[in-house]
């Protein structure tokens, strides 16, 4: 993600017509003032012409939608939190914010299963946040820690646990029940961290340099957040406001939401009388000291992080991370700040976007047209749906919110999810499906994907296709179908709208729908239950062996107020989402609490979760409901328990242990260190300079001889591979800009290439090109552009020789300007 220091900003903004300094001190940060509005990046956000790329998609006015967005006076606190906390609206609180960037050279990306999208380079750096809160009222306290990672995976969650544990001074206050941990969900970051191998497969094995960044950096995030707190005795207020966004996402998975009852579907209309068939709403916490200033926001939105997509090789935070970034720059946060000083921290979390999809346009361009998500390509897609996020929250912030009123509390508890028989008669009565999608006993499965799985989602094809069911066994129908697909797809070709699918559609039927225990396809095996599939034609059996998947899965509860967080380890769909709220406020509401919000990818992952109703289609996402078509069933079972001791304060109930894993097989190839030079240069060379002068707006492209990034990235943690910089009045040169901001790209170039990944490619010479896109409000003045890297020049018996940091700087270029009051895409918005 791109982060910005104070400095930085009194730099970039100094140039615009009536702008603040740039300081946090500037800023209107009053309880209910506009704050973000008056900054000048800020206006430009609220006015920016990419929240008009494709404007009008949605219509507003979504009556349910209002009626739970109503702000109604706050009565959590006796009912929920005891008399103590009858009035209180006071919190101490900190935040805490540190760079989890990933190797930006030869890693795989999370989130695509797809080995060739290897990643090189960086459009936005990620990060980890997160916020430490203390209910004087009540005595207790909670961390919400959001990463900007494909998942929050149990061995990560389990790695910063054991840290913490390890730590005197945080472990006396946190442990797992009270700390929530969740992911964006980002494609475009290294994957490979994962202690379970389904999730490293297609990134070819475990990386343990990426789990050592990523636990590293969310323990950090986690302990600044701690240490703020701790520096400031003196309560402050926690804000809430809801509101609703528009032409942001859109539901990828239109079969199988219009497969769910026609009168829950009806329940959710906008002012036109059209289905709502995703969630629209924005929630947000505001985190003020006592004295007004602001330390922090914490927002959840539903939409998948799949703008970028796989049509760039870049590190990015996706959408939600240019969001982030853009709002800790309007606040100067300072991000090499000592423990215990204010940072302003802003995370973009991830809510129900099971079925979400950022990627407006993938009707009328189909994938892989790069301008799927609306934009000329992917990377102004991106700035679109990160900017439309931004404005409101920006919004959402400005109009202040209603306090939250009463204590904190945190419940949570481990399930096996593949041995449930769901018999609640709470949960039964809601169901509302078919008669043939009804069975008499409703019970989990051991885990397994589905045929269609393998074809991604609609906005991302896969090479197979969805719709693949048990439900449809006509071997002629489905040969028939099959043929239709082959020649579709050589019409169509690589780039039209028949993208290569394979004629699985038989094979599915015939195979996977046999894949039974006790069939001549799969033999009995003790503990394993694949018979309870229904409709999903079995591709990939998972078991239940843990070193493949996790069954054991966390649901956790926490109130904060009013507020409750659902936080499941599952890609929740959109109606699966609207079921758990309802069955959570069935029982919470009563006790005070006004909201909730369902936080998917949260503390584990275990990919989607479905209706019933939904799974059924077998589109990607029911394919990719490991436990069967009651999964649903099961987590609002699982649920209820939990929200009734939260409400009666009474501990979670009895699950079972937390898993404890080791990072599983097969472990990534490894990489061997050793940096050649093309005959004749240097590490940091300039191999292609900049121009003498450019304009403002214009782009400054410059090539470096460098080293292999991955050499050290966990260096470089906080710190950069490239740094635009201008020169002062008394020579010293000033930073205005990293690789961790939109405007500065870094692409790494490496010979000879690698089709996948190259770990075992010894003697590789590396090329760092940056390509800053100059903002259009940048001041005139003289610039360049530095390049910092470290080297291997040998190969060591370690497959790490001795280590060579060097740099490189290009020759200064004039640049005139301002041309705007804002900066522009592609600079940023």
């Amino acid at each position: 993600m791109t982060l910005k220091n104070l400095s930085l900003i009194l730099i970039a903004l100094t140039a615009l017509t009536g702008c603040q300094s740039g300081g946090r001190d500037t800023i209107d940060s009053s309880p209910g003032g506009a704050a973000l509005g008056k900054t000048e990046l800020g206006a430009c956000a609220l006015a920016s012409p990419l929240r008009q790329l494709h404007a009008g998609h949605d219509r507003a006015g979504d009556a349910r939608l209002q009626a739970m967005m109503s702000a109604q006076p706050a009565t959590a606190g006796a009912a929920l939190y005891g008399s103590a906390c009858a009035d209180s609206n006071a919190f101490r609180m900190g935040s805490g914010v540190h760079d989890m960037t990933g190797p930006a050279g030869d890693s795989i990306s999370a989130g695509y299963e797809d080995p060739t999208h290897v990643l090189r380079g960086i459009h936005l750096r990620q990060f980890a946040r997160a916020f430490a809160l203390e209910s004087p009222c009540n005595g207790e306290r909670v961390i919400l820690a959001v990463t900007e990672t494909g998942f929050l995976t149990q061995g990560l969650r389990q790695s910063v646990l054991e840290k913490i544990a390890a730590d005197p001074e945080l472990s006396a206050h946190y442990a797992g029940e009270n700390i929530m941990m969740s992911a964006t969900h980002t494609h475009s970051g290294p994957g490979g961290e994962a202690h379970h191998s389904a999730y490293n497969l297609f990134r070819l094995g475990y990386d343990a340099l990426v789990h050592e960044i990523y636990s590293t950096a969310l323990f950090r995030a986690i302990q600044q957040a701690h240490r703020n707190l701790e520096a400031h005795p003196e309560p402050g207020h926690v804000r809430l406001a809801v509101g609703e966004l528009l032409d942001v996402n859109t539901n990828r998975s239109e079969p199988a939401y219009a497969n769910n009852p026609q009168a829950e579907r009806e329940a959710w209309l906008d002012s036109a009388g059209e289905e709502v068939r995703v969630n629209k709403r924005m929630l947000q916490l505001r985190f003020d000291r006592a004295d007004g200033r602001s330390i922090g926001l914490l927002n959840w939105f539903g939409v998948h992080t799949t703008s970028v997509g796989t049509h760039e090789p870049l590190i990015s935070s996706d959408n939600k991370g240019l969001a982030a970034i853009s709002v800790e720059r309007m606040m100067g946060t300072d991000y090499l700040a000592p423990d215990g000083e204010d940072r302003f921290v802003a995370a973009f979390a991830q809510s129900d976007e099971g079925d979400s999809s950022p990627n407006l346009c993938f009707r009328e361009n189909p994938y892989p047209d790069i301008s799927i998500g609306c934009g000329v390509d992917t990377l102004e897609s991106t700035a679109a749906s990160g900017v439309k996020q931004l404005a409101r929250a920006i919004e959402l912030y400005d109009a202040g919110g209603v306090e939250l009123r009463g204590g904190l509390r945190s419940r949570l508890t481990h399930v096996r999810m593949d041995d449930i028989e769901v018999d609640d008669p709470v949960v039964l009565a809601s169901l509302d499906h078919p008669a043939e999608l009804d069975s008499t006993i409703k019970r989990t499965c051991t885990a397994a994907l589905g045929f269609s799985m393998a074809a991604g989602a609609e906005d991302n094809r896969g090479p197979t296709q969805e719709g693949i069911a048990c439900s449809d066994i006509d071997p002629a129908a489905n040969l028939a179908g099959d043929i239709e697909t082959v020649l579709a797809t050589i019409a169509g070709g690589a780039t039209g709208s028949g993208y290569p699918a394979l004629p699985a559609r038989t094979v599915g039927t015939l195979l996977g729908c046999g894949l039974t225990v006790g069939s001549d396809v799969l033999p009995a095996l003790p503990d394993v239950d694949y018979g309870c599939h229904a409709e999903k034609p079995i591709l990939f059996p998972i078991g239940t062996t843990e070193l493949i998947s996790n069954a054991d899965l966390p649901m956790q509860i926490m109130t904060l107020g009013q507020l409750a967080i659902v936080a499941l380890p599952w890609e929740v769909t959109t109606t699966s989402a609207r079921r758990i709220r309802a069955t959570v406020m069935a029982e919470l509401a009563e006790a005070g609490i006004e909201h909730a919000v369902v936080a998917g990818l949260s503390n584990d992952f275990v990919q989607y979760l479905t209706t019933r109703e939904e799974y059924a289609t077998q589109q990607y996402e029911g394919a990719s409901t490991h436990f069967g078509p009651w999964t649903l069933a099961a987590v609002q079972q699982s649920l209820r328990p939990l929200a009734i001791s939260l409400r009666d304060n009474t501990d979670a109930p009895d699950g079972v242990p937390a898993p404890q894993t080791a990072p599983g097989l097969p472990p990534r190839l490894p990489y061997l260190a050793a940096d050649a030079l093309m005959p004749g240069t240097a590490y940091g060379e300039v191999l292609t300079d900049a121009a003498e002068a450019y304009t403002a707006g214009d782009t400054v492209q410059v090539v470096f001889a460098s080293a292999h990034p991955r050499n050290d990235a966990l260096d470089k943690l906080n710190q950069a591979y490239l740094l635009a910089e201008r020169e002062q009045a008394d020579g010293q040169w000033q930073v205005v800009a990293r690789e961790r901001d939109p405007e500065l790209i870094m692409r790494w170039h490496a010979s000879p290439e690698a089709p996948v990944a190259g770990q075992l490619i010894a003697l590789r010479s590396s090329q760092i090109e940056a390509l800053w896109h100059l903002p259009r409000n940048l001041p005139s003045g003289r610039y360049r552009i530095r390049h910092e890297g470290t080297a291997v020049p040998l190969l060591g018996s370690d497959s790490l020789g001795p280590r060579t940091p060097f740099s490189g700087t290009s020759s200064s270029f004039s640049v005139s300007g301002p041309m705007d009051d804002c900066p522009g895409y592609p600079a940023l918005f």
